[in-house]
């Protein structure tokens, strides 16, 4: 009993210096990562209709995608992705706490909330507080949000909005991480076939499961 009461200090002196340890790697993989620029502010409407700014989102991890429900190319690709990335949190544990999920949508004339409701229903019907997927109005100030504030590219056919229904939508396949304190800290191709693991490791340098 004397021998183990002699050990204590020293037991705790090496888990103090473990948790310095672990704490200085954290932090040593966290600054690997790039700081790029500061998520622009918004707000937008979820795919059951509440607003959804910014300043929701800050404190929180958040991975962005840009889609369209229309879409037939890289969209659903983009999407099964996200949900993987969704599957992955949720079994670890930090899901719609300290993690979110955000999808903006390119094509917010067509992509009303009920629209997005539906489509998120085809990845598996996740609530918004997990995965919100964002529309908003006027179409173009939400083209200028994405192009300008998340630089990626989001480019519609205006000329045809207003006399048609199947007009052009080109936008990037990218995927964005984003920091507690609103910093762009990841972009990733979502059509390379590691951007995945990379998404996933790098969320995991930014939030410990």
């Amino acid at each position: 009993m004397v021998a183990v009461k002699r050990m204590l200090p020293l037991i705790a002196l090496v888990s103090a210096a473990a948790i310095g340890i672990w704490t200085f790697v954290g932090a040593a993989r966290r600054a690997e990562l790039p700081v790029y620029w500061p998520a622009p502010e918004f707000a937008l409407v979820d795919q059951l209709g509440d607003t959804v700014r910014t300043g929701d989102l800050r404190g929180t991890v958040w991975v962005a995608s840009f889609v369209f429900t229309n879409c037939t190319g890289v969209c659903p690709l983009i999407t099964a992705k996200m949900a993987r990335v969704r599957d992955t949190l949720a079994a670890a544990g930090p899901l719609g706490g300290e993690v979110r999920l955000v999808s903006i949508t390119v094509d917010p004339a067509r992509d009303t909330p009920e629209v997005l409701r539906r489509y998120a229903e085809r990845f598996g019907g996740s609530p918004p507080k997990d995965w919100a997927f964002l529309t908003g109005e006027p179409p173009e100030a939400v083209r200028r949000l994405i192009q300008d504030g998340f630089h990626v590219s989001a480019w519609i056919d205006t000329t045809r909005l207003d006399r048609a229904t199947n007009y052009q939508v080109q936008h990037t396949p990218r995927i964005m991480l984003v920091d507690r304190d609103g910093r762009a800290r990841g972009t990733y191709d979502a059509t390379e076939y590691d951007a995945l693991d990379r998404v996933i490791a790098d969320l995991g340098t930014l939030v410990e499961w």
